[in-house]
């Protein structure tokens, strides 16, 4: 599957993916509930809240930047198996093909 991503789509969705792999986690559960009760908005909100911007990072796999949208190219065999591509990485890759 490929599909577009941008960061404001990791923001919106932050405090669901935090809480699907922290929710059994004592330790951020006070994370978990700030995330579903502030709703933020801005990935500075988001950083306020985690400690850091590792879940609102979008960086292309390929250059290793961080861009507001990428391509993510699903593997079909296995959902979370995938990989976000910047446009420029994108570009270079289809002048390669004849």
């Amino acid at each position: 599957m490929i599909e577009k991503i941008t960061k404001q789509q990791l923001i919106n969705s932050v405090g669901k993916r935090f809480t699907k792999v922290y929710y059994n986690d004592i330790t951020k559960t006070h994370i978990c509930h700030e995330l579903k009760s502030k709703k933020p908005k801005t990935e500075k909100e988001v950083c306020d809240i985690i400690g850091n911007n590792s879940w609102t990072t979008l960086q292309c796999h390929n250059c290793g930047n961080d861009f507001n949208q990428v391509i993510k190219f699903t593997d079909s065999f296995d959902k979370d198996k995938y990989l976000y591509i910047c446009k420029d990485c994108l570009q270079k890759a289809l002048s390669e093909l004849d």
